[in-house]
């Protein structure tokens, strides 16, 4: 298991610095709530989830237009997230909608109304860059 270092760091040069410097390294994923609506996304999940989450080298980065409260989600600077929003056609009246963007910066997959990780992870998993850092490990 990796500690639990890397993804405060990793928080701290996200804001820092564009989402470029992220390629070959992380995995991100965008959260998106909608403005308004009920949801049933849970923060505690993130919570729950903390150690598989560094284990992928994920970063959650919250696109919402009211900011999930969650330690572990990161809001980018608001140049970039307007950016980010336009990129994925993202309004404050979207559905709640998850993105996986992987280690070489493409769209994995789209998850809506609701996140479930166990998918995600699962996807994450079977792909060949993760397979060889679970050899690895």
């Amino acid at each position: 298991m990796k500690p639990l270092l890397p993804l405060l760091f990793t928080a701290t040069q996200l804001l820092a610095s564009s989402l470029d410097s992220y390629l070959w390294k992380n995995r991100i994923l965008i959260l998106h709530l909608s403005e308004g609506k009920v949801t049933q996304f849970n923060p505690s999940l993130l919570e729950k989830n903390q150690p598989a989450l560094i284990d992928r080298d994920l970063i959650l980065l919250d696109l919402s237009p009211n900011p999930i409260k969650s330690k572990l989600t990161i809001r980018p600077p608001s140049k970039d997230l307007l950016f980010l929003r336009k990129k994925y056609r993202l309004t404050p009246t979207s559905p709640p909608t998850f993105i996986l963007i992987g280690k070489d910066g493409t769209k994995k997959a789209i998850q809506s109304p609701q996140l479930d990780l166990a998918k995600v992870f699962s996807l994450i998993d079977t792909m060949p860059m993760r397979r060889r850092e679970m050899r690895a490990q």
